[in-house]
């Protein structure tokens, strides 16, 4: 009998695809265990930053902490990034995402420099805040890493609606 037959070749060639579907998904799950640890180390790093009494430190601060997350995000799926690319892209999802956000954050360190009332609620509401963002945006960017994106073919506009959904799991885990 001839092993090239049409038949013997659709076999093997299924068998070929299903292996590599199979080994990708081993890959792929292997990076999310990589990832997530990433994320929660971000969260938590995230979360004190928002502790911080001064004004505009927290931001900074949150912006480095989310910035260096994504980079070790990217060298996980070995993507190619650079710095100034990655806050670019946390700060378009951050303000595509709500634009209000600007309006609350410039507010919110405005009320660090009030004495009482204004300082103690920041420092209660900001570290969930904090860290909800920091999950939701690398929830997203392990998102777009996992179906092949860069940060070249990223579209932060078109994320609002998963950041709103991954910000709202983020602020539940704070919360609980």
């Amino acid at each position: 009998m001839d092993n090239t037959s049409p038949s013997v070749i659709n076999d093997t060639t299924q068998i070929d695809i299903q292996g590599l579907i199979e080994q990708e998904d081993i890959l792929s799950i292997r990076r999310q265990q990589q990832a997530e640890p990433i994320i929660i180390k971000s969260v938590w790093a995230a979360r004190a930053v928002g502790l911080l009494p001064l004004p505009w430190v927290d931001f900074f601060g949150l912006l480095t902490i989310q910035t260096n997350m994504v980079s070790e995000l990217s060298k996980i799926y070995q993507v190619d990034f650079s710095v100034k690319k990655i806050r670019t892209l946390i700060l378009l999802i951050l303000g595509s995402a709500n634009p209000s956000w600007i309006v609350t954050a410039l507010l919110s360190n405005l009320s660090k420099l009030m004495p009482g009332v204004g300082l103690v609620g920041t420092i209660i509401t900001q570290p969930v805040i904090t860290g909800a963002a920091t999950y939701a945006i690398g929830k997203i960017f392990i998102n777009h890493f996992e179906l092949g994106g860069t940060l070249l073919d990223f579209d932060a506009k078109s994320t609002r609606q998963y950041f709103m959904q991954e910000f709202a799991k983020g602020k539940e885990k704070m919360i609980n």
